[in-house]
């Protein structure tokens, strides 16, 4: 994710001139102008990926729609929140997305990077 790579072979994902290639869940009724300031978790792809990459996770057999994305800066990391116990020991105490600005950030121990889409654009197969 931090790098780009395709979340099937690991090798860099798609990109043109219109931006690099996302495969997402279809939420198009969820606000207009999406994906746009939507917070991703998922890698973009490549093309020859993007159908293994519908088999390999179940929820794009739902719906999905190809992307390009010219602007998906890292903003967060998904993670478990540690803070310390009445002993002082650290334990997690909620786990949820957090921004990187966010004061309590460095208590975090991310287990996924979160990129915001923007400048997006759908497109056609």
């Amino acid at each position: 994710m931090a790098e780009l790579l395709c979340q099937v072979c690991g090798e860099p994902a798609d990109e043109n001139d219109d931006g690099v290639l996302w495969l997402l869940q279809d939420h198009r009724a969820d606000w207009q102008d999406w994906p746009n300031r939507m917070g991703c978790t998922e890698p973009p792809v490549c093309r020859d990926c993007a159908h293994e990459s519908v088999r390999l996770r179940p929820a794009l057999r739902k719906g999905r729609v190809l992307a390009r994305v010219r602007d998906a800066p890292v903003t967060g990391v998904r993670g478990a929140l540690y803070l310390p116990n009445a002993l002082g020991v650290p334990r997690a105490v909620q786990h949820g997305a957090y921004g990187l600005a966010e004061p309590l950030i460095h208590s975090v121990l991310a287990s996924l990077l979160v990129r915001e889409i923007r400048d997006a654009t759908l497109i056609d197969r």
